[in-house]
């Protein structure tokens, strides 16, 4: 059984008059205390950009949380980072990086999207499970697997403290994502916390987001898997 974390995030973009272009590199990239490390080069040659200046403005895509800002330090040619914990909730910032020379300065937008904190257990010879901390000790186990008659059926099971089903107050919210391409999966409840739905995914890494109402209130989390 082999168990896999999320990987980082990476993303890049260019200036409007794409004259830079900017890869910027997100450590663990799940919300809360991330590394940055951006590499700014010219946008023909690649050549190493040298800045006054590197800042990264944040803001969370629904305004539910106040801007803020991250000033990098310089580390080589072309090369800025930092440590912040931005990012502090799961979900998609715009994120603007201003980069300061001493002729003016330059600003390049990049959307993010923060990884799922799930951990994906591979056994051979059966579907991998996503494992998603929850609070409290709880747990919600995902996974993907083939539909009848093609597609793909989506599998939710949450447990309590004590690894038995833990009851879910209402048929939970469940979103798919890939790139620009969002859906809603509808899932119907198969047991006190078990919950399936069907749909067709595309081939390419899905995101899925789920909200429930258990005891003691909202719980939402995420997992990503690969679709074949």
């Amino acid at each position: 059984v082999a168990a896999a974390q999320a990987p980082a995030v990476v993303v890049t973009g260019s200036d409007f008059a794409t004259s830079v272009r900017t890869r910027l590199l997100i450590e663990p990239g799940t919300a809360g205390l991330n590394s940055f490390r951006a590499e700014i080069g010219d946008y023909d040659s690649g050549d190493p950009i040298s800045a006054r200046r590197v800042t990264i403005r944040f803001s969370f895509a629904d305004g539910s949380v106040a801007p803020s800002e991250l000033r990098l330090e310089r580390r080589e040619p072309g090369v800025y980072a930092a440590e912040g914990a931005n990012l502090s909730l799961d979900g998609r910032w715009e994120a603007t990086v201003v980069i300061e020379q001493a002729q003016g300065s330059l600003e390049v937008p990049l959307e993010i999207e923060t990884a799922c904190r799930a951990e994906r257990i591979v056994d051979p010879g059966k579907v991998p499970i996503s494992i998603m901390q929850i609070g409290d000790g709880r747990t919600l186990q995902g996974y993907v697997d083939r539909g009848p008659g093609g597609g793909q059926l989506v599998h939710l099971t949450f447990f309590d403290a004590n690894g038995g089903e833990l009851r879910v107050t209402d048929v939970p919210s469940v979103t798919a994502a890939k790139d620009d391409d969002e859906t809603t999966v509808d899932v119907r409840r198969l047991g006190p916390g078990y919950f399936a739905g069907s749909g067709s995914f595309e081939p390419g890494e899905w995101r899925f987001r789920i909200a429930a109402t258990v005891a003691g209130g909202e719980v939402s989390s995420c997992f990503q898997e690969p679709i074949e």
